[in-house]
This record gives structure tokens, sequence and C-alpha cells, in this order.
């Protein structure tokens, strides 16, 4: 019996003991849910106040630059549109009937002709004084605010004039103002004011749709209009021949573009390549189809010229390296025996940020903040994506010898006139 009450007791003491592990169990348990609902509850809070902090920072933040820097991100309209002039509304019907109109209607109404009036120093009058020059070329309407319309043309059709004049259309013109201009892309904006268009009878003018030239493929047929030897507006038909070929614009520098059989003559400098659907994919620069052969033109893709147009109506400022450089040939590379890669200097600036770096004529850039160089064009971008103040390092081979590296500091360019 003592034996069976021993057994009976350890029986229930084990039972005793199980429960109370059990109930510590359920009791750890309850408590830490109350713990992971309180830290839940902790972190959510959290992530509300920070989420509530970065809206209202943003907002501040949006509303100070909104206010203190001009704000141009939508130049290039998803349509044709039409603006009246007048009273400052969008003509919807206008609109939509422009839509049905054929591509070269519809584009040929954003198509300005531009007339660029120069001293022509080799020329003189009977009392001395040198004769103006005039220069015909196009440009295309493509943004537009409550006191100006933009327009995009070729940086050679305006470069060194005394003043530029814009007609829409009516024979008449107005004076147009310089927003900028990125010489090596060949491309400048200038603008003239509504007001101005009113007083020659203008109340409404059209912007032009900007495609996306990344779309092309050989054999797309394609409509070139200008001013044609400042006739006024004239198309022509073709197609592309070259998506993307590289040109010379000088002796050091070349420029991409779209190559095509549409006749490109004097006057349609700065007019628009456009496509079956009217939309512009190319700016037209006649005056390096002397480079080519008889019935090649050449016209800067509409995805190279958007960025180059939107930095320049931003006003940002542009980054400044200050040398002249060329590509290096085959027969430079074996007559010189110099690399196979990287730009030879032609000329550097006095005063400029090469000059204070130590570059010299003759040297051959390789690299640019780590970045191998092959050609001008590799170079001129690079330059452009930096920063005023930056500080870069600039590899270069001098009389054969490599591993030469030297600091400049970029600059701002501040040449900004015609």
């Amino acid at each position: 019996d003592d034996e069976n009450l021993n057994q009976s007791e350890n029986f229930n003491l084990d039972s005793i003991n199980i429960l109370e592990n059990d109930n510590n169990v359920i009791i750890k348990q309850k408590r830490k849910k109350r713990y992971n609902l309180k830290l839940k509850k902790k972190i959510l809070f959290k992530v509300f106040i920070s989420i509530l902090a970065a809206v209202v920072l943003g907002n501040i933040i949006g509303f100070g630059i909104g206010y203190s820097i001009p704000k141009f991100e939508n130049y290039f309209n998803s349509q044709t549109e039409e603006v009246d002039l007048q009273n400052n509304s969008d003509n919807s019907e206008e609109v939509s009937k422009n839509q049905s109109k054929n591509p070269i209607s519809k584009a040929s109404e954003s198509v300005v002709s531009i007339v660029a009036v120069s001293d022509n120093n080799d020329q003189f009058n009977i009392f001395g004084a040198s004769r103006e020059s005039q220069n015909a070329g196009s440009g295309i309407i493509f943004h537009q605010t409550n006191g100006n319309v933009y327009i995009v043309t070729n940086y050679h059709v305006i470069s060194g004039a005394k003043n530029v004049n814009v007609s829409f259309g009516n024979d008449k013109f107005v004076s147009a103002a310089l927003v900028g201009k990125h010489q090596l892309s060949d491309i400048a904006v200038i603008s003239v004011s509504r007001e101005a268009l009113k007083n020659i009878g203008i109340n409404s003018v059209k912007t032009a749709y900007f495609g996306n030239s990344d779309k092309l493929n050989v054999g797309d047929s394609v409509i070139a209009i200008g001013n044609a030897f400042g006739a006024g507006n004239i198309a022509t038909r073709g197609i592309v021949s070259v998506i993307q070929k590289d040109i010379p614009i000088t002796q050091t520098d070349n420029l991409s573009v779209i190559q095509t059989d549409a006749a490109i003559n004097n006057g349609n400098d700065g007019g628009a390549l456009i496509n079956t659907n009217g939309e512009v994919i190319g700016i037209n620069t006649a005056k390096y189809a002397y480079y080519a052969v008889e019935g090649v033109g050449y016209s800067i893709s509409s995805n190279i010229a958007k960025p180059v147009i939107e930095e320049i109506m931003n006003k940002r400022e542009t980054p400044y390296l200050g040398v002249t450089v060329k590509s290096i040939t085959e027969q430079d590379a074996e007559e010189s025996d110099l690399p196979q890669m990287g730009v030879i200097v032609k000329d550097v600036v006095a005063g400029g940020p090469a000059y204070k770096a130590g570059i010299k004529v003759g040297d051959i850039i390789t690299g640019f903040n780590s970045t191998p160089i092959f050609t001008p064009t590799q170079l001129t971008e690079a330059v452009r994506k930096c920063n005023i103040g930056d500080t870069v390092e600039i590899d270069i081979v001098r009389n054969g010898r490599t591993g030469i590296t030297l600091k400049a500091t970029i600059l701002q360019d501040t040449k900004n006139n015609f």
C-alpha cells in the first residue's frame, strides 16, 4: 500500500509539474504575442511618422524648388497642339482636325523661316563699312509659354549673327532672342515674344511633336521640311539610308546624324525631318551635306537633340574643359608611333581648366575619370556630364610616356551670344 501511495503521489507530482510547465509555456507564448504586437505597433507607428515626415518635407522642398527653378520638363508635346495667343486657350476642335491632316500639313505649320544678319568683313561699302550678309535657315517651334515661343534651329544658322529674324509664314518677320546654344551638337534655341507676334497679326502658333528616333529603321520613309533657298517651306521626300552616322563638323569633332536621300538644301538647316505620322524625328543640317556626295542629306536625330534642348532651356551651366582635340587615325598611329586609343590635343585655351591642369598641345588624352577615351565626341560627352567645380582626373600620354594623370577643375563656359 505504501508503495502504491508513493507511486500515486509521484504520478500526481509529475502531473502537476507537467501542468505547471504547460501553463508556463502558455503564459510565455501570450507574453511573446503581446510583445510582438507591441513591437509591430511601434514599427508601424515609426513607419507612419517617417512617411508623413517625408511627404511634408517633400512638399516643402518641392515648393521651394518650384518657386526658385524654372520648370520646363514638358517641352515636347505628346501630340501636335495649337495654342491661341489671343486668349491663351487650347483649340481642341482645331487639334482634332489637324490629326487627320497629312504629315506635311501637320508638321509644316510648326516650321519657321529664319534670316540671320551678320557683317561680312570681306566686303565693304563705299564708306569703308562692312557689308551685311544674310544667312537663310529654318527652325522648329517646340515649346511656348505665356510670354514666349521657343524655336530650335542649328547653331551654325545663327552663329556670328548680329540679329536674327523669324517668319511664321506670313512674310512678316519678328526679332528673335538667343536662349542658348551648343556648338558641338549644332543646336541652338531662340525665342520670340508673343506680343511681337500679335503685332504682326499672328494670334496662334503650333508646336511640333518630337517622336522617338530610336524606332527608325533603314528604308523608312521620311520628309524634310524647311526654308530651302530662302523660298519658304518646301518639302522633299526620301528614305532613311543610315540610322546613325558620324560626320566631321570641324577638323577635330564629329556629329552623330541620320543619313537620308531626301534633298536637304541650303536654307533647310534647322528644319524638320518627319516620319509618315508627322512626328519630328530629326533636325536637318544642310551645311554638313557638303562633306558628302550628291543626294545625301543629314539630320540630327530627335533623341540626341532633345537632351541638348532641355539643357539649354533649363539654363544649365555648361561645363568647360578648354581644349581642342582630334581623333587619332590609323595613318597618324603608324607615322608617329601613336597609340590607337585617345585624342590628340590640338589647342589649349589659356586660363582654362586644361591649361591650369598642365595639359599641353600634342598630349594624347586617353582617359577621363577612369573612362577610356577614343573619340572627340566621347570626351565632349564626358565633360558635359560634369558639374561646374568638379575635379576630374585626365589620363594622358606625353612624348610616348604613359601613366600620367592630371587633375582639372571644370569651369563654366560663359560664351552666350549669337
